[in-house]
């Protein structure tokens, strides 16, 4: 019995069939075939040889032989085939002959061969004559015959081999569908799905042939259900028994498995072909940031029009950003500014920018230092002035009389009309007056520098933001 085979030799065998083959041994102790011998190194000892099958996939072709008569005469004969079902490797140009029982599990289950491949250059009587070689490598022999041959072949058609004239018809619900034909000698007639072949001989014989149905009914004499889903059935031990079940799971998850592979391989490849677009459209972009900022670096080292530019459209998103940012600082300035047109005065010329409004703002301030400055300096100042008369007038005044025009100044030199060169000198400003306008006016920028700090300190973010903190709090 095979049973006596060890698992672990199982495992050794499959261990050598591995290094030329992807074969896997079928573990069903069925399928196995034991021969008992006497050991030639002992011969007090048996020598039990086991035969197991190596599964693989390959695409083989499953052929029946028909050896179809001809007539010589009276007399019918037919080739005596050496065998009548093997498997074409058609690649290989190789086949090997089977058994009846190893046909019948090629259409059911699995597909086991016991006999060697054979090439298609040997001399034998069936499959080589297929492709026209060692066509005088065949004997016939006489057969009885009624002078028709008829076998279904479906669904290729029907062979036919016919030693006289008959008449034939295709039925089809009853009904020919054509007119009747005449047929004499070997062939092959396809015959529709769901019709019916009639053949009428001189002698008023009829016989008649059926096609495959219209409609396929699937019929089965054992049917094992898997409530449990097709997994049940994997985890469960594999005999004699369970050989039909597995080899049915093995087919449902084949089916069914294979599609979802292919419809992932293609989501990859779609995936693959995606990221490759978006590296490519990042790179591009990058590449073309790079050359902007490059062209504007440039621009702004080599162009003062372009730094132009450059400040003006900073000072704008500046401007943008406080208008957006700050509208409670813009409003009172709006409230502040006579100006404005949107604070009641429509008649003044609108202001465009903040720096204008407290530039006009520092001015009126300065112009109110000045309107506090005590009138006694300004006296003094102005009877200094009085006190050295100027040699100079202003010919376009209207109320200087004509008269007035060519007299002398009394600090003026003899002659109204001498030359410049003859003035010894120029009338200066007193030294003092000069002293305090210097004063004055370095107190004024300082004034102006206080005040542009306060607006700074006052309009910067971080002021705003302490602000806002400290009334949320409170």
């Amino acid at each position: 019995s095979p049973l006596i085979l060890p698992l672990d030799q199982i495992e050794l065998v499959q261990n050598e069939i591995s290094k030329v083959s992807t074969a896997i041994i079928d573990p069903d102790f069925s399928k196995m075939q034991s021969i008992v011998v006497s050991d030639p190194n002992d011969p007090t000892m048996l020598l039990v040889v086991v035969n197991v099958a190596a599964l693989g996939r390959r695409n083989l072709e499953l052929i029946q032989l028909v050896s179809v008569p001809y007539f010589e005469g009276k007399e019918a004969y037919a080739i005596r085939l050496d065998y009548e079902h093997i498997v074409l490797d058609p690649s290989s140009h190789t086949f090997s002959i089977l058994t009846e029982q190893e046909e019948h599990d090629c259409l059911l289950n699995r597909c086991y061969v016991g006999n060697s491949e054979q090439t298609l250059l040997e001399k034998s009587c069936g499959i080589p004559q297929f492709y026209d070689q060692f066509k005088d490598g065949c004997i016939s022999e006489s057969v009885l015959s009624n002078g028709e041959f008829l076998k279904p072949m479906l669904p290729d058609g029907v062979i036919f081999a016919l030693r006289d004239e008959v008449r034939s018809e295709v039925l089809c619900q009853d009904k020919p569908i054509s007119k009747a034909q005449k047929l004499k000698g070997t062939g092959i007639l396809q015959l529709p799905n769901g019709c019916t072949l009639q053949v009428i001989d001189k002698d008023g014989r009829v016989t008649k042939l059926k096609g495959q149905p219209q409609n396929t009914v699937i019929t089965a004499s054992d049917i094992r259900l898997m409530p449990e889903g097709p997994l049940s059935a994997v985890y469960a031990n594999v005999d004699t028994n369970h050989t039909n079940k597995v080899s049915a799971v093995n087919a449902y998850m084949e089916a069914r498995v294979s599609s979802v592979i292919k419809q992932v391989e293609a989501v990859d490849d779609r995936m693959l072909a995606q990221h490759k677009h978006v590296w490519i459209i990042t790179g591009t972009i990058s590449i073309t940031v790079l050359i902007i900022a490059l062209v504007v670096c440039l621009l702004c080292r080599c162009s003062t029009r372009a730094r132009r530019k450059i400040r003006d459209i900073r000072g704008n998103f500046s401007e943008l950003t406080r208008r957006v940012l700050e509208p409670e600082v813009e409003h009172q300035l709006r409230i502040n500014n006579p100006m404005d047109p949107e604070s009641g005065d429509a008649t003044a010329p609108p202001i465009s920018r903040r720096r204008d409004v407290w530039l006009r703002h520092l001015r009126e301030q300065r112009d109110a230092v000045r309107a506090l400055r005590p009138q006694s300096q300004r006296a003094a100042i102005n009877i200094q002035l009085d006190d050295k008369e100027s040699s100079y007038i202003n010919l376009n005044d209207p109320e200087l009389e004509t008269e007035a025009r060519y007299t002398s100044r009394p600090l003026s030199r003899p002659s109204a009309f001498s030359a410049l060169s003859g003035l010894g000198s120029y009338p200066r400003v007193p030294s003092p007056l000069i002293k305090e306008a210097k004063e004055y006016e370095l107190e004024r920028l300082r004034g102006e520098t206080e005040l542009t700090e306060q607006l700074s300190e006052t309009l910067s973010p971080n002021t705003i933001r302490r602000n806002q903190n400290y009334s949320a709090d409170v």
